[in-house]
């Protein structure tokens, strides 16, 4: 109906989403890779941002709808137990009124790669690790002869855990929890293939230089004959097993059409695949895979990766180094020195966070702490309980008044909970999180290694230090008010299992409860929504049982 209210929602939700992405390191590397590829006055290269989406009004929508939702390069795909004279018949009498309409078609000028290979550095302040691609542009399609060599050679190279830069960056050198790679298809324009890892920052340099040799590696020396027969079994064993669902068949009709492929071209796919040779993997690795003319574009924390960065050797000189910020436009080299004042240092930050918040002697008198908070998101009350003593930790999350996770810190016992199932935190991870157990987590950083002052970001407007715990599993980013001492945020990063869970929280309105001031608004995301919750109690020094860390 495109209503207003309509029209509000989805424009709030989109801002929400935008503002939420602001700092997250991942999401800035994802939108760079295109805009640095293709331009921001691309298509494929531009954004959304809070001017654009402000930009935008309610009639623009429903012109937008009018021009463009209409039957011009349509398909209608149908697969079922149906006669296709029936199906013509309802086609015939349900759509035939739905009519195209005369719009704007707009040509763009197709990107190039760069004249040599370089390193383009995106500086995120708050970065614990870095986001790595090397990547080129490609002109492929699926109609192209050397496609299937292709898809294969990328296989070989970054298709999973049985790929060259899988086995190289992860199970070898141990730099990350995975590294891939991607080769696009486009009839439209040029596409982007893709190698990239997340690692850490004391290891960026080095996995650059893996990547480029792996690269380096597939282009110049054939791949071996298991390779390719593993690569094919893998495809065949997928295409074999998606032939299975009605929506593979949707989709193969709608290629066949919409890229220009022979009509025989699903049902020769397998003889096809199996007649690729060697010989064809390296030349479509050649065609497609460029170690001269690529962006290796590294989002992370300047200050600490620039350095090394800048000393990558290639062909016997070192590879040029370029300075974008978050919009994709170049600048120059950030400086990198210090900000801190002189005699700062993270016991004094510490030390002014408890004198903030109470004194170092009312802290210390503290032999208990539990905290109940509660917000709503999506339609979801939640609400979260943390409980604390000197040597007990205890948290509990529930979800419309449903238990639906806990951690629990007791003795020697480490685990998280989900339901009556207790799971034992990975030894590295409680190794990580041992600096957090105790009245405190700030009581614990000073004598944590781990944990080092970085130096002053902005937060929110406010000046802030910034204190960083850098554990194996979990990374964690503390921030405090370089005037009042108080904490205003918290990032937390925890990579498991391959998997990378994020999550930031804003402290704010700093309430008083016996004589120690905690924050009566914690702000962070459920989803795509900000979930604010506010503080509901605060106990200090209250009884607490064995029950209670449970």
């Amino acid at each position: 109906n495109f209503t207003e209210e309509e029209f509000e929602k989805e424009k709030s939700k989109l801002l929400t989403a935008i503002k939420s992405q602001e700092n997250d390191v991942s999401a800035i590397h994802g939108r760079m890779q295109n805009a640095l590829a293709y331009s921001t006055g691309h298509p494929y290269g531009e954004f959304i941002t809070e001017a654009s989406i402000n930009n935008v009004t309610l009639p623009d929508i429903k012109t937008f709808y009018l021009e463009y939702f209409v039957p011009a390069n349509a398909y209608l795909v149908i697969i079922g137990d149906v006669s296709f004279e029936n199906v013509e018949e309802l086609v015939t009498r349900y759509f035939l009124a739905w009519t195209k309409s005369s719009h704007l078609f707009f040509g763009f000028t197709d990107p190039l790669n760069t004249q040599f290979t370089q390193i383009n550095i995106v500086d995120m302040p708050n970065a614990v690790q870095s986001e790595i691609t090397m990547q080129n542009l490609v002109n492929l399609k699926k109609s192209d002869e050397d496609y299937l060599p292709s898809v294969l050679a990328n296989h070989i190279l970054g298709g999973g855990g049985q790929a060259r830069l899988f086995l190289n960056l992860r199970e070898d050198k141990a730099f990350t929890y995975g590294s891939y790679s991607r080769l696009g298809n486009d009839k439209y324009a040029p596409a982007l293939f893709r190698a990239s890892a997340s690692v850490r920052n004391a290891v960026t340099d080095s996995a650059v230089v893996e990547i480029v040799k792996e690269i380096e590696r597939i282009v110049k020396e054939p791949v071996t004959e298991e390779e390719l027969k593993n690569a094919k079994a893998e495809y065949v064993g997928s295409f074999v097993m998606a032939l299975e669902k009605p929506q593979t068949i949707a989709r193969y009709a709608l290629n066949i059409e919409t890229e220009n492929l022979p009509k025989d071209y699903y049902k020769t796919y397998l003889e096809r695949l199996n007649a690729v040779t060697v010989e064809e993997v390296q030349e479509a690795a050649q065609k497609h895979f460029s170690v001269s003319n690529s962006r290796i574009i590294v989002t992370g924390k300047g200050s600490e990766i620039s350095q090394n960065l800048e000393k990558v050797p290639f062909n016997g000189r070192n590879i040029p180094v370029y300075y974008f910020d978050k919009t994709g436009a170049k600048i120059d080299k950030p400086d990198y020195s210090s900000n801190l004042p002189e005699g700062v240092t993270l016991a004094t930050v510490i030390d002014q966070y408890l004198n903030a918040i109470g004194g170092k002697d009312k802290i210390a008198s503290i032999q208990t702490l539990k905290l109940v908070y509660e917000g709503t998101a999506m339609g979801t009350t939640v609400k979260t309980e943390e409980r604390r003593t000197t040597d007990k930790y205890a948290q509990t999350t529930y979800m419309n008044g449903s238990a639906m996770m806990g951690v629990v810190s007791k003795g020697d016992e480490f685990y998280m909970k989900q339901g009556a199932n207790k799971v034992p935190l990975p030894p590295a991870m409680q190794n990580d999180l041992a600096y957090s157990i105790g009245i405190l987590p700030e009581l614990g950083m000073v004598g944590s290694e781990n944990a080092k002052l970085i130096g002053i970001e902005n937060v929110e407007g406010k000046e802030a230090y910034k204190v960083e715990v850098n554990g194996e599993i979990v990374q964690s980013s503390f921030f405090y008010d370089v005037e009042t001492g108080l904490k205003l945020r918290e990032m937390t990063i925890i990579n498991s299992n391959g998997q990378q869970q994020k999550q930031t929280v804003n402290y704010k309105d700093y309430q008083e409860f016996e004589g120690i001031k905690i924050p009566g608004l914690k702000i962070g995301n459920l989803g795509t929504e900000i979930l604010e919750s506010k503080l509901l109690e605060a106990s200090v020094n209250a009884e607490l049982t064995d029950a209670d860390f449970e």
